[in-house]
């Protein structure tokens, strides 16, 4: 008799099959600084994921930036239409109708799209995740102040039947959680951080001790020069000059309105994260990196922080919105209560003059993210979280 011989490709036991719903292409890098992206691969690693894009409903958008206009005009008030009930039910149907012959679906997953939920009708459950709701950013985010009270009420509605259809809420700070508990009566959430978007191919920790040539090296990185506050970079940076500590700053995303020293500064302004040649100049200029600086006015959990802290670089940014839950003083970073120059040029000075203090801040900032900002943890905590409540 022969013996039975044993297969080299042992059958791998069927994996679970889940829905990646969303308007935003994760395939595409650039959507939403490349989150969904990465929330897709790291629920590739444990499920079958069928992808299931949303409408984009140009037109009708350009429609509703036309509305906003006018209602700006007429009443002095913006009418956020991209949030609002006619968005909504235009996914809800969309979406019901390829959902009505899914079997066997363990779970729908649903990034960042609370007002795609409200009207749509299915039995799956639904597993949402996001940096915060949109009604925590009226009066908080440029775009969305002086919004007309109809329009807020629209968007309450809308979140709040989301949150009926949601078996669980996947937030990336204690401050979005706390607002949606509070407003809503919403408490299936956990906490879980994003990870970095970027990687570095090099040992940082060898980076970090190769960190001690001159001059030191800053970098801003933004696609909204106000919002994150440019002007107190540039500012920082005047301050720091005046000092005459050799600094030099590069900033990436955006250009300054108006004229800077440009023996101190280099900017670009474009980086592509679906090419890689542009995604090795960032890498590069992150791992001669000292300091991030970020002294925003209005954030979520910015995911620039993440990619520094994978980089070894400490971040120097406000105490405002999600940014407590992803720096901690004297750890990896600071915050500052005070958006001033003068604040941020100090504290700069301080690390710049202690080479010990630089060392212990950036060995925290890489810690935090081998251990709590990156995509491995997030699919961990968040599986572990989805399978108590389904």
């Amino acid at each position: 008799m022969n013996p039975i011989k044993k297969s080299s490709n042992p059958i791998r036991p069927r994996r679970e099959k889940i829905i990646f719903l969303s308007a935003k292409n994760p395939l595409d890098k650039t959507e939403w600084s490349g989150i969904p992206y990465f929330m897709y691969k790291s629920l590739q690693q444990h499920f079958e994921v069928e992808l299931m894009k949303g409408l984009k409903l140009r037109i009708i958008k350009k429609i509703g930036h036309y509305i906003s206009q006018l209602s700006e005009k007429v009443f002095g008030k913006k009418y956020a239409f991209d949030y609002g009930i006619l968005i909504s039910l235009l996914y809800g149907i969309y979406y019901s109708a390829r959902l009505l012959r899914k079997k066997n679906i363990r779970f729908i997953f649903c990034p960042a799209g609370l007002h795609e939920l409200a009207f749509i009708q299915t039995k799956i459950p639904i597993i949402s995740a996001g940096d915060c709701s949109t009604l925590q950013l009226v009066g908080y985010y440029p775009s969305l102040r002086n919004v007309h009270s109809v329009s807020i009420k629209e968007i309450a509605w809308v979140e709040k039947n989301a949150f009926s259809k949601i078996r669980l809420q996947l937030f990336s700070s204690r401050w979005a959680a706390n607002f949606t508990h509070c407003h809503y009566g919403f408490s299936n959430i956990v906490d879980v951080a994003f990870g970095s978007n970027i990687f570095p191919k090099s040992s940082v920790e060898k980076m970090i001790s190769l960190k001690k040539t001159i001059p030191f090296q800053l970098t801003f990185i933004s696609l909204d020069w106000y919002r994150k506050g440019g002007d107190i970079v540039l500012d920082t940076v005047n301050v720091l000059i005046s000092m005459r500590v050799p600094i030099h700053l590069t900033i990436i995303g955006c250009r300054p309105p108006n004229d800077f020293d440009r023996n101190h500064i280099t900017i670009i302004e474009h980086l592509d994260k679906n090419a890689y040649g542009e995604i090795q100049t960032l890498e590069n200029i992150l791992l001669s990196t000292h300091l991030v600086l970020l002294p925003t006015r209005a954030d979520c959990t910015p995911i620039v922080v993440a990619e520094a802290f994978a980089f070894g670089i400490p971040v120097l940014a406000s105490k405002t919105g999600g940014l407590p839950s992803m720096i901690t003083d004297d750890i990896n970073g600071y915050l500052f209560e005070i958006n001033e120059a003068g604040y941020y040029a100090n504290k700069i000075l301080e690390i710049f003059e202690d080479p010990m203090l630089y060392s212990r801040l950036a060995l925290g900032s890489l810690n935090t993210s081998k251990e709590i900002m990156n995509w491995e943890a997030w699919a961990s905590t968040g599986i572990n979280a989805i399978n108590k409540v389904l």
